[in-house]
């Protein structure tokens, strides 16, 4: 009987240990994603507050390309009548096109959250 309690007494020890290495291994591995998230959140909280402005400026260059007044200035550019030193990326049809729906496509993932 002495051989069977040893053998018993061990068994559960070692069942103990792996409990505890799981048990570390488990708090060790939450407590990662606890650091990781939280990090994350702070990144993301000082990235909108950075943005604050970006709907009202998107809001403004929607009215700008719907207006009209777009087409008027990218025409004037493209009969040379816009200094050729003044940056006009927003004259770039495909640029303000792309930014208008990575907006977009931005603000539906925010949502996500």
């Amino acid at each position: 009987m002495p051989d069977l309690q040893a053998r018993t007494a061990k068994a559960m020890k070692t069942d103990n240990g792996k409990n505890q290495q799981d048990r570390i291994n488990r708090i060790t591995e939450n407590e990662n994603l606890f650091d990781n998230a939280a990090s994350e959140v702070k990144q993301l909280a000082q990235a909108l507050e950075a943005c604050q402005e970006l709907p009202a400026h998107i809001a403004a260059l929607e009215a700008y390309l719907d207006s009209g007044a777009w087409r008027e200035d990218y025409e004037a550019d493209e009969r040379g009548e816009v200094p050729t030193e003044l940056k006009r990326g927003v004259l770039s049809q495909d640029a303000l096109y792309d930014l208008l729906t990575d907006y977009r496509e931005l603000k539906s993932q925010l949502e996500f959250f």
